[in-house]
């Protein structure tokens, strides 16, 4: 089918096996190619992301022109459930609509119905919005179910369809190319007649979407004592005293291309919850500690780290070495536990940890950058984790952890929507980025970096990869594929056809099983 109808998009809404049962054949190599039939596939490369991921391949078949396509692999959807976050299918699905193609979209998942139906609803719903300003979802979806039965199959899906269009719509081209990011920030900063900016609308705007009691948001239950999701099977006391009880959250936030790749914390207030902390940082292979200033002398804070090795009960923090800059304090440890000690099966029972501690949270641009450098530097060096901690757990080092996702995002893509990063993670914490003064120095923070930095000046600009510059390449060089030799397209009896509002045969679908 792909072959036949030359598609140059597929999206592919299951894992391979979910709760032991096979969902779908694999039909793409890991490496090099597979045959399937009369025809070969060919892994061109393979971008790993948090919830999705990205293949290029390309199809083969004696005596004939090549055929290339891209596949977006979303893996973080349940049968015949929902995602447990609208951010991260809205991030997939701004990726398939900002690719140009003519040829219809491959969506599917197992039975081609629940999933399925629910993407291609919520790229018409977008399709509509963009085009018109309104949207319906009932005759969306009813024209879907007219097509193929049971389209948006669950009550929970064609809720969380609204819930998903409410963010997509929230972030609506709001995507934003390197070498335009400047030019973009000064049109958001100005005033409205009224007096507010256009930067303050958006901010208000994506706030208002951030449902505080979706099955998200982490607040209450992403504690590490016993956070199922982390598989620890049972509550996680301190071997010395069962009767403390320590309680530390710790909010996991996806990173760019890795789950819980950054951790937020809040300085402990307990000898007991500083014992939480360094099991944590053992357990999970934390390397990078990023520390805002403590008030030492606080009632509510407790030092956990000194300038000279200490002993938590069963854990030893042990100083290797420290410098200071104007900015920051940084530490070298080694944190190492006794083999009695009640870590996970997995721990090593030591860790090589570098510790920055800020010295003020300054939100001017430059002072920002200063920190953020120094704290990327350390992380390509040292790779593992990033846990944040401040005093509240959330905003200074929030706002330090979402900086260090949109940079990450804009080296290597070259654009960004800020919006949809911040949304990400407010939607697991509300209170990140808790003002319009914080989102506006984030903007400024990531216009000073593009600005000064080589990558993006107009000399190298020419030479940085996009995702959407490679896929029109190859798309141009399908086109001139097709028009050397055009395939007859046999009939497709497992396959069905729906429409948007506007387009005809915009996708197909299939049961894959």
């Amino acid at each position: 089918m792909l072959w036949e109808q030359r598609i140059d998009i597929v999206v592919m809404l299951t894992d391979l096996v979910e709760e032991t049962k096979v969902k779908c054949e694999k039909y793409w190599p890991d490496s090099g190619k597979i045959r399937v039939g009369h025809i070969k596939v060919n892994l061109g490369s393979t971008q790993v992301f948090a919830d999705y991921t990205i293949r290029k391949l390309e199809l083969f078949k004696k005596g004939e022109a090549s055929h290339s396509f891209t596949q977006f692999h979303f893996t973080s959807w349940p049968d015949k459930g929902v995602p447990s976050t609208q951010w991260s299918l809205v991030d997939v699905e701004q990726r398939v609509a900002s690719i140009p193609t003519k040829r219809p979209i491959v969506v599917h998942c197992s039975a081609g119905v629940g999933r399925t139906g629910t993407f291609i609803a919520l790229y018409n719903i977008m399709r509509q919005a963009e085009e018109t300003g309104l949207v319906d979802f009932f005759k969306t979806v009813s024209k879907l179910r007219e097509d193929r039965i049971f389209m948006v199959q669950t009550s929970s899906q064609y809720e969380f369809l609204h819930k998903a269009a409410q963010v997509a719509i929230a972030c609506m081209k709001t995507t934003v190319h390197a070498h335009d990011f400047s030019d973009r920030l000064k049109v958001l900063e100005r005033q409205h007649i009224l007096g507010s900016t256009v930067l303050e609308t958006e901010f208000n705007s994506l706030c208002a979407v951030i449902d505080r009691s979706e099955q998200n948001f982490q607040d209450e239950f992403n504690v590490y004592e016993n956070e199922s999701k982390n598989k620890i099977d049972s509550d996680y006391e301190l071997e010395h005293d069962t009767k403390t009880n320590a309680k530390t959250n710790f909010l996991f936030l996806p990173g760019y291309k890795q789950r819980d790749q950054h951790i937020l914390t809040k300085i402990p207030s307990t000898s007991e919850e500083a014992l939480t902390l360094w099991k944590f940082v053992i357990d999970y292979c934390v390397s990078l500690i990023v520390a805002f200033d403590i008030d030492i002398n606080s009632q509510k804070t407790f030092q956990y780290l000194e300038d000279k090795d200490v002993v938590f009960s069963s854990t030893e923090v042990q100083l290797k070495s420290i410098k200071q800059t104007k900015f920051m304090i940084e530490r070298s440890l080694n944190v190492q536990c006794q083999k009695s000690a009640n870590f996970l099966p997995s721990s090593k029972g030591h860790a090589e940890v570098t510790h920055l501690t800020c010295l003020s949270f300054d939100l001017e641009a430059k002072t920002v950058m200063d920190v953020t450098k120094r704290l990327r530097q350390c992380f390509s060096q040292t790779g593992g984790k990033v846990l944040y901690i401040c005093s509240d757990g959330f905003s200074q080092s929030g706002f330090l952890a979402v900086l260090s996702l949109l940079l990450d995002r804009v080296d290597n893509e070259s654009c960004v929507s800020i919006p949809l990063i911040v949304g990400t993670v407010k939607s697991l914490q509300p209170k990140v980025i808790p003002n319009i003064e914080q989102y506006q120095a984030i903007y400024r923070a990531v216009s000073r970096y593009i600005d000064t930095s080589s990558q993006y000046t107009n000399t190298n600009y020419q030479n940085v990869d996009k995702l959407s510059d490679i896929q029109n390449t190859s798309q141009a060089n399908n086109e001139q594929k097709r028009k050397s030799q055009v395939q007859p397209v046999s009939d497709i009896t497992t396959t069905e056809t729906t429409t948007d509002p506007q387009n005809k045969d915009t996708f197909l679908y299939a049961n894959v099983m």
